[in-house]
């Protein structure tokens, strides 16, 4: 036995307790040549070992960083996508690393917009923009004064810092709180920091949020995951003080997973987290760690407060939610599960190679709609059946049940389809199967790091003398090794079998069989050592992949680019500046996407844009607008273009998110609407047009008009 000492004369004998039996633990005397014990780092290694401080390592590791990116301005914004669709050229200017990214026009052509918008305005709920007067306290990723917006923490930022710092931190806020809410529900539930970090860096590195990087991708799994950690946390709390503050804290991520408000991604998202949340309080009640009236009394007193804010919520804003729900698209739409493509599954090694095409040289790729997680899940079942459920700790036993339960129900209605009334039961019918893949990757991360986390015993259910429970314990890790093995030989065929069929599809991406067996290669490393239980190799090495297959999708853009100052915003101020033309003042561009973001972000009142949600008030205005309710009762983004003198404005779906819109300038209709100025990238020749200025704008001429009424 080891002798508790603190001078001895040397041997791996000696050594305290508590302390490793390495030769960092002991310094050798330069007079007599003995080891003794290095007191002063024993002592710093114990206090760190046992303080509450390590726990926040990790977040301050991630946070500092975005705290200098936020203060010089730097964000991943693609803006520079504009000069692409103007001159054929993504813009260097603002760009310090990468490249922009047009397919990404969620980000630069309706959210960014959206927000500089809010800054010049003040921030006001109610916007006139897209075809009416919109709400947006109810619409995510857009920061208002309105009480929704301090639920959702990473629009915050821009109503006190500025716009160019506001929106960088509101960038990088997206992100860490994905991450650091993540890393809370791992480290509650396997109490270990490296697993807890690795996999929630791994996760949020994926290529499918780097492709989605908005509030409303990242929004569900950050406040969803810190709702099951406070919650979880509360169960176990006993001071009166702490469970206060729990509860305000569990009431407040809830009510912000909620107030997301897009179910594509929430649903799928709240299956895996509340299928394992219930999973470990089972546990937790099962082995008396956990009784009824506590569980009653927490969850009673998280309710009341959630279902009062909500409840405020749903009365405050009930005429815009009755009609967003009632849209035919996305309201109105019903799915059905299955029906995914090989290109969405089978892309995660493949990553950086879609990073560096833009999507006019690809044919029908759109890299949003097939990024991927790296598939964890299948491979931890895969080694789970090996090893089967008995063999694991008690604890670990129920959570790995939790976790199996959702990957197999996400994974069914992403490749195959649920039952109708179970998909209804679980809102699952509200997501598109593409969509329902952010909660299959999800859970097969959880699951991976629950299987990595949990303690195995030989056969729990049978007493054996020590040396040969040492040969079953021995013979399990060559069990699991062999599976290990065998999950990365099946990895590597899967994507290299998959890499193929996307080199076939698109041939621009010059994937080519080298770099398609390469990527391959990489992506069976990391899933082979994962399943082995290789926390911190594997752990490292899936870091590591998410930063090669995803780091690249978003540039580090300096400031906002051509939404924050260009010629053409002065001269829509200067305009809106000496007053409308009697009552009007409301803006159209005839141009495309690269006038209607500027426009937008100019902060004057226009149609263009993006209709969040049709204002019914507004279409009225137009005759028999009930003739085409079918083409404007959606979400959608809108264009214009000129009508003949005397015709009657139409409008056309040209798909089911983008409205055409035509118009006579000089007809009653626009009189109705308030239009008073007009952008062109054309000549306009019309009787109620007085040309104001021609402004050149990313090397082509834009032509102002205002109107007066005749």
């Amino acid at each position: 036995m080891a002798r508790n000492c603190d001078d001895c004369s040397a041997t791996a004998d000696c050594h305290p307790p508590d302390w490793p039996k390495d030769g960092k633990a002991f310094e050798r005397d330069k007079m007599t040549g003995t080891l003794r014990v290095n007191r002063r780092l024993h002592q710093a290694r114990l206090k760190l070992s046992t303080s509450s401080f390590r726990f926040f390592i990790f977040p301050l590791f991630v946070s500092i960083p975005a705290f200098f990116l936020t203060l010089f301005g730097i964000s991943g914004t693609s803006v520079g996508a504009l000069n692409f669709l103007a001159d054929g050229n993504l813009s260097r200017a603002g760009v310090l690393a990468g490249s922009p990214k047009p397919i990404r026009s969620d980000e630069w052509n309706v959210a960014t917009p959206l927000l500089v918008h809010q800054a010049h305005s003040g921030f006001a709920q109610n916007a006139v923009t897209g075809l009416g007067v919109h709400n947006l306290s109810i619409i995510y990723d857009i920061p208002t004064w309105g009480w929704p917006t301090f639920f959702r923490p990473w629009d915050v930022p821009p109503l006190f810092l500025g716009l160019t710092q506001g929106f960088a931190a509101r960038w990088w806020l997206m992100l860490l709180i994905a991450i650091l809410g993540v890393y809370c529900l791992l480290l509650e539930l396997t109490k270990r920091i490296d697993i807890a970090a690795l996999f929630s860096l791994g996760l949020c590195l994926s290529p499918f949020f780097m492709w989605w990087y908005e509030g409303f991708t990242f929004g569900p799994i950050g406040m969803g995951s810190l709702a099951a950690f406070f919650f979880l946390r509360l169960l176990r709390s006993r001071r009166q003080l702490s469970k206060i503050v729990l509860v305000a804290a569990t009431a407040w991520a809830s009510v912000g997973f909620v107030l997301v408000l897009y179910p594509p991604f929430q649903v799928p998202v709240g299956l895996a987290i509340v299928c394992i949340a219930v999973a470990e309080i089972f546990a937790r009640w099962k082995f008396k760690n956990l009784t009824l009236r506590t569980l009653l009394t927490s969850t009673l007193w998280v309710a009341v407060p959630t279902g009062l804010l909500l409840l405020i919520f749903l009365v405050q804003y009930k005429t815009a939610i009755h009609a967003i729900s009632s849209t035919i698209y996305p309201g109105n739409r019903r799915l059905l599960g299955g029906r995914t493509s090989i290109e969405q599954l089978a892309s995660a090694p493949f990553g950086l190679v879609f990073s560096r095409h833009g999507f006019t040289e690809l044919t029908g790729t759109n890299q949003s709609e097939i990024s991927s997680f790296l598939l964890l899940g299948p491979f931890a079942l895969l080694q789970l059946f090996r090893t089967g459920l008995r063999r694991w700790d008690d604890r670990t036993r129920y959570l790995l049940v939790g976790a199996s339960v959702a990957t197999v129900l996400l994974g069914a209605w992403y490749f195959v389809g649920l039952p109708s009334p179970l998909a209804k039961l679980l809102l699952l019918d509200r997501v598109p199967p593409e969509r329902g893949l952010i909660g299959v990757g999800l859970a097969g991360f959880l699951l991976m790091a629950l299987f990595c986390s949990g303690r195995l015993q030989p056969d729990a259910s049978v007493q054996a003398s020590a040396q040969l429970d040492k040969r079953r314990s021995l013979e399990l890790s060559r069990q699991i090794a062999w599976g290990a093995f065998a999950c990365a030989v099946l990895a590597f065929g899967f994507y290299v079998w998959g890499g193929e069929q996307i080199q076939l599809s698109q041939v621009a991406l010059g994937l080519g069989s080298g770099k398609v067996v390469l990527y391959s290669l990489f992506a069976a490393i990391v899933i082979g050592l994962l399943s082995a239980r290789r926390v911190v190799s594997g752990g490292i090495l899936l870091v590591i992949f998410g930063l090669v297959v995803s780091g690249t999708v978003n540039p580090l853009y300096r400031g906002l680019g051509v939404l924050e100052s260009s010629p053409l915003l002065t001269e829509i101020h200067s305009l809106s500046a000496q007053g409308p033309s009697g009552r009007n003042d409301v803006w159209v561009n005839f141009g495309g996407p690269d006038l209607n973001a500027p426009l937008v972000s100019a902060g004057v009142p226009t149609l263009n844009g993006s209709q969040l949600y049709p204002d019914r008030s507004f279409w009225s205005q137009f005759p028999n607008s009930k003739d085409y309710e079918i083409a404007w009762n959606r979400y959608a983004n809108t264009y214009f273009a000129v009508g003949e003198p005397g015709s009657a404005a139409s409008v056309k779906l040209l798909q089911q998110d983008l409205i055409m819109v035509t118009l006579d300038v000089c007809s009653p209709e626009a009189s109705r609407l308030k239009l008073g100025y007009f952008i062109s990238p054309q000549p306009l020749v019309r009787s109620c047009l007085i040309a104001q200025k021609t402004v050149k704008y990313q090397g082509h001429n834009v032509y102002f008009y205002s109107r007066v009424e005749k």
